[in-house]
């Protein structure tokens, strides 16, 4: 090593102790905790080590009577799902196996991967169409993975209700139009819209669900909840927008627009880390030419209205897959992607390919409805969920 290397090293692993203690603070993830205790002695002294990886949550939830065929002993239980991003880092010093590897990965498009984690140090792979465990898990995918050589970032948590018999499950969505489950100031809560219109909210520890007094009207099939900035909301299709106080349980109209009724295949209420926007699907079929469109539109609150975006997602990556589970990353968190995209499951095609994610495509956003996306030139978008990538090495 150079004069130039040794002293390099010398003053990175001399930091001030509180320099490194405020490092160590803004790390959130355990695999950024532990590349930044595997650095030298002085790092992994100032810095505890990463807990063990807690089991996925499962909770039993309160009996929900929708219908009356169901009795005792028959619950709703809660699944907890995270979907993480795994990219191999751009060197790595510590084993020279890997550097081949390594060094392509500014080229290689991270793997994206929903685990669940049964108890401590065992977790499950899950298909982001269907949520079904994969079972034939390919030869040469890890057991282990070394830290040191990936950056791991947890995308997003995603919950799962079900209905649960003493022998087996059984899906709810049978039951629910939509679900959506959140840590919020007064603790986890979920809240369902049921199937009969009817709209629910639980709360950590209560023994039974609490009906939110709503009128909906029209075709309830077509609202949608979602949790944004420590609030629900619950959207119809003409746009208008109620928001749930998760603590009081209030409800307050926040957009009160009428727009033209259409056909929309789905919709879905997604956020940034500061705005919510509505991802309205919409099929259509004309004389020139049929397909899929989507647009975008950002809730403007003061104002009381969503407001079309031209620009569409910007600087962002959608993903869309089963059992209305979204996540809305940044691109610069996904080299490799392609921005102002939509990564979505085609559900028609879903279950009749060798996987699940084999019906997985991708679609620009070109602005509003009256210009249709253009579907991207990547045929191989299935592949960005499985197989395992051929970075991903057997140790």
């Amino acid at each position: 090593m150079s004069k130039r290397s040794n002293a390099s090293h010398s003053q990175w692993s001399d930091l001030p102790i509180d320099l490194l203690d405020k490092i160590a603070g803004c790390l959130e993830t355990q695999s950024d905790l532990g590349r930044f205790r595997s650095v030298c002695r002085g790092w992994r002294s100032s810095a505890p080590p990463p807990p063990p990886l807690k089991a996925s949550r499962v909770l039993r939830l309160p009996w929900l009577p929708i219908c009356d065929e169901f009795d005792e002993p028959y619950y709703f239980g809660l699944k907890e799902f995270t979907v993480y991003s795994i990219e191999p880092l751009p060197s790595s010093t510590h084993n020279d196996d890997t550097t081949s590897a390594s060094a392509s990965a500014a080229a290689t498009r991270p793997w994206i991967i929903m685990l669940r984690f049964t108890k401590p140090g065992t977790a499950h792979l899950r298909d982001l169409v269907d949520l079904s465990r994969i079972r034939k898990i390919d030869e040469g995918l890890p057991k282990v993975l070394d830290l040191r050589d990936y950056q791991v970032r947890e995308i997003c948590t995603t919950y799962r209700l079900y209905i649960r018999e003493q022998r087996h499950d059984m899906d709810s969505c049978d039951y629910f139009d939509f679900e959506c489950f959140r840590e919020t100031e007064g603790g986890f809560m979920g809240l369902v819209l049921e199937k009969g219109g009817g709209l629910f909210a639980w709360k950590m520890g209560g023994k039974e669900w609490t009906e939110i007094s709503v009128t909906l009207e029209g075709d309830f099939h077509s609202y949608i909840v979602g949790y944004h900035k420590g609030k629900f909301f619950l959207v119809g299709e003409t746009g208008w927008t109620l928001t749930v106080d998760p603590i009081s349980l209030e409800t307050k109209e926040v957009v009160h627009e009428m727009q033209q009724h259409r056909v929309l295949l789905y919709r879905y209420l997604v956020g940034s880390s500061e705005d919510l926007f509505l991802v309205e699907w919409e099929y259509f079929d004309d004389e020139v030419s049929c397909g899929f469109e989507f647009s975008v539109s950002k809730l403007d609150e003061h104002k009381g209205e969503w407001v079309l975006e031209e620009g569409g997602l910007k600087d962002h990556v959608l993903f869309i897959a089963y059992n209305n589970w979204t996540a809305l990353v940044p691109a610069k968190h996904l080299p490799g992607y392609l921005r102002n995209c939509v990564y979505f499951a085609d559900f028609d095609l879903s279950g009749c390919c060798d996987h699940p994610s084999s019906s997985f495509q991708v679609a620009e956003i070109r602005g509003g409805l009256q210009e249709a996306f253009q579907l991207c030139p990547s045929s191989n978008c299935s592949k960005l969920f499985w197989p395992p990538p051929a970075w991903l090495k057997k140790n």
